[in-house]
């Protein structure tokens, strides 16, 4: 597997396809918008925003979009010093996990979020999918559990 930061092309409309699924089979659905455009806006502010990241996975053998992760830099309001990088959408296909793509994935953002000037990156699941994966994910690359979040409709 390789990790490509600039993903073109079929990638983005691969991502877009991982967005979806994941919006349908977890929670998350619920509270982000799945409408095509506002996930195209989304995917192309993390490919050019000059704090985005937007990553794919490849599968080197079959040239197939394996994952992807998206995220961006934002500083604490509190302390505008210090800049998080924040994972937003990590997303690894059925039939390609096992393979520590998570692991692999998030191992790049956190380099990238070091490159790019961030104090902090943080990982994180949607409640009910998959905190017991991103949990390993995060103790093996050493990420401490920090925040719990609970969202409410205003």
């Amino acid at each position: 597997m390789r990790i490509d930061r600039h993903p073109e092309g079929q990638r983005i409309a691969d991502i877009h396809r991982m967005i979806e699924t994941l919006c349908r089979d977890s929670d998350c659905g619920r509270w982000w918008s799945t409408d095509s455009a506002d996930v195209m806006a989304f995917i192309h502010e993390c490919r050019t925003g000059p704090l985005g990241y937007c990553a794919v996975a490849v599968d080197q053998n079959t040239d197939e979009t394996a994952g992807c992760l998206l995220g961006f830099i934002g500083e604490l309001p509190f302390n505008r010093s210090i800049r998080v990088a924040r994972e937003v959408i990590l997303w690894v296909d059925p039939q390609h996990r096992g393979h520590a793509l998570g692991d692999k994935l998030c191992t790049d953002f956190a380099s990238w979020a070091k490159e790019s000037g961030a104090s902090m990156a943080s990982i994180g699941s949607t409640y009910g999918f998959g905190e017991a994966h991103i949990k390993k994910i995060a103790d093996a690359l050493g990420f401490e559990i920090q925040e719990t979040m609970y969202l409410r409709r205003v």
